[in-house]
């Protein structure tokens, strides 16, 4: 809390309506040193976290790929993958850490925010993937695969993730036309 933290608060009367957003934006000062900052309530509008998550599909699938193509090349390619995944691994762990810290950072409808954004951006990725891999070229296991992750990234949006207007603009998609 900035007041319990010896800054100076300066709140607007009234709440601020702009774009569809609504709520209230306050002014922190160090009297000490000057420095201050016009902050937000709530922070973010969540692009970031939609980015996020259309980044984590986007390694997934990019995990997934390189894993079955270094299985069809046999014994080599098996190797490659535990060497790959001894180096990821770690890599990996500390990544969702983070990750899992940040989105449950803040008030809980920033979590909430954050979360459904970032769930909307991975279930965005995983169906578009799924859609390009069920209808393009490939083997039964691949369009198997590209069905399978479509209906995933899908449910992952509908169940509750936000959409991409949501996430960057704050707009419901109903909101559009009006």
């Amino acid at each position: 809390n900035a007041v319990n933290a010896g800054k100076e608060v300066t709140v607007h009367e009234k709440s601020i309506n702009k774009h569809g957003w609504k709520g209230f934006g306050y002014i922190v000062i160090d009297p000490e040193t000057g420095a201050g900052a016009y902050l937000i309530e709530g922070s973010g509008n969540g692009a970031v976290a939609f980015l996020l998550g259309v980044g984590a599909g986007a390694v997934i699938l990019t995990l997934l790929n390189d894993a079955a193509a270094a299985i069809m090349t046999g014994p080599i390619g098996i190797a490659s993958i535990a060497i790959t995944l001894a180096i990821i691994v770690p890599i990996l762990t500390v990544y969702v850490a983070s990750l899992a810290s940040w989105l449950h950072s803040g008030s809980a409808a920033d979590q909430t925010t954050k979360i459904k954004c970032f769930t909307g951006g991975l279930g965005y990725m995983l169906s578009a993937y799924g859609v390009f891999a069920a209808f393009g070229i490939g083997e039964i296991a691949g369009k198997l695969t590209g069905i399978i992750l479509s209906i995933l990234g899908i449910s992952l949006d509908t169940l509750g993730g936000d959409t991409p207007l949501q996430c960057l603009f704050n707009k419901d998609p109903l909101e559009i036309g009006g």
